[in-house]
């Protein structure tokens, strides 16, 4: 009986989905009408009156009819519409068609249905002309929304974002990515406020019946899908103005303050643009139609970052000296892989974002900043690596719509990681080579993901760098569509020459070896005898269990095997005992036998492993004795990373004793380097990336008037980045007085700048002197610290509390303290947020001993 009414039921509701189809106008995914077309003119309110912090406006899209019709729909949300403002204009004759219903569709409000009293012609063109008003949005940072800075008096600004999908909330649109059509944008403002939109603008006439209001009147825009466009009223200064190869200005909008900090941006801009053009092989347009100036609108107290056709908007805290140019090359990269060619599949943006992430990368390497670009990745892969392989970790293509920041980064910098893994498969070449074929193949047009990744699939199968069973459309649904990374589990069966590679998915608690979880990766390896890499690709063929990759004759018995070269592929490697012993041996014979990048995956591996019990410290000392030789400052820096969370934890306990170790010669070596510092008053004597261990060795061993020779120079220097080191190192000082100085500046803007904050509480919790202070220093100021931080920064600038945690004791006051004190939306997050310090707790209570004996085993 039940089989029986399954069949009505199910083509119940399949007329239902084709009477809703049809009554909508919609018909098997084609659009009835399309839009050829946009002029928009918006009116904004910013400067007081009745009608303040809102906007009305006319948009008339000329429309062209694929089908007979008297009905279409398109897309409005949250404005008010008018039935009796909105009609057509057939081109033909001339003819205006009344609109006599608007109706909004049930379920989804955001769609809207257009009944015209005459029928629509096919193949004919029409002009629709809608009226709307809205509200400018403040407590979102998405459609169109306004904004302000200073106290007395306000200032405000009005600005859009509409990516991904937010255009229908600011006028009424066809919002498909597939839809590029031209754009003529008009702004009436008042004339106080500058108006910038994507194109120059062509002229600004006064309003004829409203005083102190201007038509400001912008170029048509090349084809552009809704998302893309962008205008910005502000009232800011023409700080810094520039000139690209190519003659279009270059305009930097900010207060007068910034002047100083931006006056290189007006350089770099052509800079990175031409460099863009030779890395792609590949220019921007340059005729007329494209329009050519570049406005950098700064704004004060703003945190996104955002950039389109001509326009880039990002706020005062992103012009910092050590990272303003890598965030301007990503935003550039966004005029190729973003403009040029736009992206179709919006629920993939974050893909684009990571892409050209990863592309800035690229762009440094070829600027000749090799040590910068590996920095950058080996940063994004330790931090990737760590967030990833909690259980509680969701997949990049689950949470799309996340806009916090955390969350942002992470998609950004995972896609990143993966882009290399692809570029480091097939090499430069034909990385390059798909690039460029995407751009020339989708030039002016809307793409997916899909298409890049087959031009990629098509350059590397044309130079048989990719197996034809393995699709990159694939690879990569495996690494979007499930959480985490794979742990590679390395078995040697010297006696029949032969090496076992199996995967399972990495978790810092309770790894699952019966998880079905599979991924498509190259695995990269070399030999003692074989320097130059081999690529092989495991993936997930099997659908009852996954792939083994079984290499044979590859390695003689007494060699080292290595796998994952140059940290190629975000994955942990595991060898078996035999292996770990013979990359141990090797590293400590000769360490530079093995790349540099190879050896920070090392380190990370044996360390961030034995960390959750899956290696014994015993192997883990065995592999990074060698580390009082290394000369690499990435090395070390992955190192300290690992040895500074066994400290906290270990420097309040009696075996702190057994696991300090200094190496006399570098304590000798720091004291004549910081001798010379002093001497000079500058740090420029001291190499890069050991500038703050110097400096803190000499503070702590050093008087008084050494820290105070360090403030000075830390109040007088100009780099955000050369602060930043010198602040942290007043942290060693062993002086209660300069300890709680340091404490009170955390909290002082004019003494410590809001981007310098987390560092500095970080480098303070880290020592003896600043350990027994904080949690007083905590408990004292928490309602300053909930009154200056955003829920996002709070997060962050409690995590250095929360890694100083060592004991249940201590566990428990920290949390009651928070569940007392932070706002009810956070008290939820309180318990994740306390993770790292309960697993330092799990850590004592369990590998502690361990750890103890390794060490006495070692340095017998």
């Amino acid at each position: 009986m039940h089989k029986v009414l399954l069949f009505p039921i199910a083509m119940l509701l399949r007329l239902l989905v084709l009477y809703w189809s049809l009554a909508w106008g919609e018909v098997a995914g084609k659009s009835v009408v399309e839009p050829v077309r946009y002029n928009l003119t918006i009116l904004t309110h910013l400067a007081g009156g009745g009608a303040q912090h809102r906007y009305e406006g006319i948009v008339s899209i000329d429309l062209a009819v694929k089908k007979a019709t008297r009905k279409f729909h398109l897309r409005a949300f949250d404005m008010k519409l008018f039935l009796h403002k909105t009609w057509l204009v057939r081109w033909a004759s001339g003819k205006r068609i009344n609109v006599i219903a608007m109706k909004r569709k049930p379920i989804s409000n955001r769609r809207v249905l257009l009944i015209v009293k005459d029928n629509l012609h096919a193949g004919e063109a029409y002009t629709l002309h809608m009226f709307f008003t809205g509200e400018l949005n403040s407590s979102q940072r998405n459609g169109y929304f306004s904004g302000h800075y200073d106290r007395t008096p306000q200032v405000f600004y009005a600005l859009t974002r509409l990516e991904p999908d937010y255009a229908h909330t600011v006028f009424p649109c066809f919002d498909l990515a597939k839809f590029r059509t031209p754009f003529n944008v008009t702004l009436v403002h008042h004339e106080r406020f500058v108006a910038l939109s994507n194109m120059p603008a062509i002229r600004e006439t006064p309003h004829a019946e409203m005083a102190d209001f201007v038509w400001t009147t912008f170029m048509q825009t090349p084809p552009m899908a809704t998302y893309q466009v962008m205008w910005a009223l502000h009232q800011l200064d023409k700080v810094a103005t520039g000139l690209t190869a190519s003659g279009e200005m270059v305009n930097v909008w900010a207060r007068p303050k910034m002047k100083e900090k931006l006056a290189q941006v007006a350089n770099l801009t052509p800079s990175l643009l031409s460099s863009f053009e030779s890395l792609f092989g590949y220019p921007l347009r340059r005729d007329p139609d494209w329009g050519g100036k570049w406005d950098h609108l700064v704004l004060p107290d703003y945190t996104e970052v955002d950039s389109g056709k001509g326009l880039l908007v990002y706020g005062e805290d992103e012009v910092v000296d050590s990272r303003l140019q890598d965030m301007l090359a990503e935003q550039l990269a966004r005029q190729w892989l973003g403009v040029m060619v736009a992206t179709s599949d919006l629920d993939k943006l974050y893909v684009r974002d990571g892409i050209n992430y990863y592309l800035a990368f690229q762009l440094a390497a070829m600027q000749n900043k090799t040590g910068h670009n590996m920095t950058h990745l080996l940063e994004s892969r330790l931090e990737v690596m760590s967030y990833d392989s909690l259980p509680e970790t969701k997949a990049l293509s689950s949470n799309v719509k996340s806009q916090s920041p955390s969350n942002k980064m992470f998609r950004k910098h995972k896609i990143a990681l993966i882009t290399h893994m692809l570029k480091a498969a097939f090499g430069d070449k034909i990385f390059l080579e798909g690039l460029r074929g995407f751009f020339e193949s989708y030039a002016n047009t809307s793409a997916s993901v899909d298409q890049l990744l087959e031009e990629w699939q098509r350059a590397a199968r044309r130079r048989y760098q990719l197996p034809v069973a393995v699709a990159l459309s694939t690879l990569m649904d495996t690494w979007l569509r499930q959480p985490g990374y794979p742990m590679l589990t390395v078995l040697r069966d010297d006696l029949n020459d032969k090496v076992t590679i199996t995967q399972n998915r990495y978790q810092q608690n309770d790894m699952d070896v019966y998880s079905k979880d599979c991924w498509w990766l190259p695995v990269m390896y070399i030999t003692e005898s074989q320097k130059l890499a081999q690529v092989e690709w495991m993936g997930c063929q099997n659908k009852n269990k996954k792939d083994e990759l079984t290499l044979t004759k590859v390695v003689h018995s007494n060699e080292w095997l290595l796998l994952n070269v140059d940290a190629a592929v975000p994955v942990r490697v595991l060898y078996d005992l035999h292996g770990w012993r013979l990359i141990a041996d090797a590293l400590v014979t000769q360490f530079t036998q093995i790349p540099e990048l190879s050896r920070a995956q090392l380190v990370d591996d044996a360390l961030g492993m034995a960390w959750v019990g899956q290696m014994h410290y015993n192997t883990t000392l065995n592999v990074i004795k060698y580390l009082a030789n290394e000369t690499s400052v990435l090395v070390w820096e992955t190192a300290l990373i690992h040895l500074e969370k066994l400290q906290s934890v270990m420097k309040m306990s009696t075996g702190y004793r057994v696991f300090k170790y200094e190496v006399k010669e570098c304590l000798a070596d720091a004291q004549e380097k910081f001798k010379a510092a002093m001497g000079q008053k500058s740090i420029s004597s001291i190499p890069e990336g050991v500038q703050e261990m110097v400096l803190c060795k000499g503070i702590r061993h050093g008087v008084e008037d050494d820290w105070l020779m360090v403030r000075n120079m830390f109040f007088e220097a100009k780099e955000e980045e050369e602060k930043a080191i010198l602040l942290n190192s007043l942290s060693c000082t062993t002086e209660y007085w300069a300890m709680q100085k340091l404490f009170r500046w955390s909290l002082d803007r004019n003494k410590v700048p809001k981007a310098l904050t987390l560092g500095l509480l970080a480098a303070l919790m880290r020592t003896y002197l600043g350990y027994y202070m904080g949690h007083q220093f905590l408990t004292d100021n928490i309602g300053e610290i909930l009154s200056r931080f955003s829920s996002n920064e709070l997060k962050s600038i409690l995590k250095p509390f929360v890694n100083a945690v060592t004991s249940k004791e201590e566990l428990a006051t920290l949390k009651s303290l928070l569940q007392k004190k932070l706002p009810s939306s956070m008290t939820s997050s309180i318990n994740s947020m306390l993770d790292p310090a309960t697993k330092r707790i799990i850590w004592r209570k369990f590998l502690y001993f361990d750890l103890l004996n390794a060490i006495r085993n070692n340095v017998q």
